[in-house]
């Protein structure tokens, strides 16, 4: 569902653009844009009661599955990123190497911002290839 996780990026981009969010509104917000955009991924996520945690389904080619909070830190969405942390969005998890896809995805795609509120959080594991690639970026 590569329509899903572009669907998703862009709810996020609607919902990233008001700049009045919070845990305490995030996910109707979300909600209430996706509601919109597309039933079907509405439908998948109302049956997993609005998890803020959520592993959509994918087939876009990076991605076996995908969180809110991948695709918020992957486009930068630092604002989106920290309430769904308040939310209680687990940016913890690892991938099987150790490392932590939320961080490094933010990394990756020059999101300075984003990875520096990130590198405060506890816990958070930096894999090194995606320092690299960052610092790069960031000399471009």
């Amino acid at each position: 569902m590569a329509k899903g996780y572009e669907t998703l990026k862009k709810v996020l981009s609607i919902i990233n653009d008001k700049r009045d969010l919070d845990k305490d509104n995030i996910i109707e917000k979300i909600e209430k844009e996706l509601e919109k955009e597309d039933q079907d991924l509405h439908k998948e996520w109302i049956d997993n009661k609005f998890d803020v945690n959520h592993e959509f389904a994918s087939d876009h080619p990076k991605y076996l599955k995908f969180t809110l909070s991948r695709i918020a830190a992957e486009a930068g969405y630092t604002d989106i990123l920290d309430a769904l942390i308040a939310s209680r969005a687990n940016i913890r998890d690892k991938s099987g190497k150790g490392w932590t896809p939320v961080l490094n995805l933010a990394a990756k795609h020059g999101h300075i911002g984003t990875v520096e509120a990130l590198l405060k959080i506890e816990g958070i594991k930096v894999d090194e290839r995606y320092r690299l690639a960052s610092q790069q970026k960031i000399a471009s």
